[in-house]
């Protein structure tokens, strides 16, 4: 079992002088682990399972060049309703190996290419949560990339950016390419309260409140009388990646929790969700 680990990330002066004019929002983040066979999406984007999450990912084959370069999104899983996004790059470079840094687990840096030259990205008006994975098939670098992230209702992303540093193109307004995404997925919403909105997607758990919220325990229960723990904070299996703190635009106050599924969840045969040991039927 993984030691639940805190990581709290404030920008100080931005939340002291926002907050005084605007609401705020707070956004955690959390990754779910546990050792059951079940099959999750990056063992689908590594081609390490069966074709069972082939309904949730879309294939795209969209490539662009530039140089001696081509970036291709193969495909991607995207849910729009818990704002998390699940992309499979492949990047080939003429006679040569595409350069990048993979670390330990296939973790890589974001950029690659000669000189860091390239980075992939998404556009939003809050705070975002990219992991980057890396493994090579000959001299092709693949990426898997899983994205978390918060709009305002005002503005959206449903495109994935390619920066250039080389040609200057590392703005938003001004990439190098982007990959319109589109929605791969449903999702089921359940109404717990007045103050507490439950979210579920095939790969993601949204909980929205007007309150602070203390998640400890969420578990789906089916129709069949199966069920499947999603978090479980009381016995420190989960691990709480980051807490996010930043003013919204909202007049008023909205806490968010995003929580990744360990492994794929049936949506259409959810019968209730237990939170903090309470059932709510959907």
């Amino acid at each position: 079992m993984k030691r639940l680990i805190i990581i709290k990330t404030i920008i100080l002066l931005e939340a002291v002088i926002l907050t005084i004019l605007l609401g705020t929002v707070k956004i955690n983040v959390y990754n779910s682990y546990d050792n059951s066979e079940a099959e999750s999406l990056s063992e689908y984007f590594w081609k390490t399972s069966s074709e069972k999450a082939n309904c949730l990912v879309r294939e795209y084959n969209r490539s662009v060049k530039i140089d001696n370069y081509a970036i291709t999104l193969d495909s991607a899983a995207f849910n729009d309703d818990t704002k998390t996004i699940h992309a499979r790059f492949r990047i080939s470079q003429r006679d040569a190996i595409v350069k990048s840094y993979i670390y330990s687990e296939d973790n890589m840096w974001k950029a690659f290419g000669d000189d860091n030259r390239f980075s992939l990205s998404v556009n939003t008006d809050r705070r975002t949560i990219e992991k980057f994975y890396g493994k090579y098939e000959g001299k092709d670098l693949i990426i898997y990339c899983k994205i978390q992230y918060f709009c305002d209702e005002t503005e959206d992303t449903h495109e994935i950016y390619l920066l250039d540093k080389e040609s200057g193109k590392t703005e938003y307004e001004n990439c190098a390419a982007k990959f319109l995404l589109e929605p791969s997925s449903n999702s089921v919403e359940i109404h717990c309260s007045t103050a507490l909105n439950v979210c579920i997607s095939p790969f993601s758990v949204k909980l929205s409140s007007v309150v602070d919220l203390y998640p400890r325990t969420i578990k789906i229960i089916y129709k069949n009388g199966e069920t499947q723990e999603i978090l479980n904070a009381k016995e420190n299996l989960v691990r709480q990646d980051e807490i996010l703190s930043f003013t919204s635009s909202r007049s008023k106050m909205q806490n968010i929790e995003i929580i990744e599924a360990p492994n794929l969840i049936d949506i259409e045969q959810i019968e209730s969700v237990i939170y903090n040991d309470v059932e709510y039927k959907r």
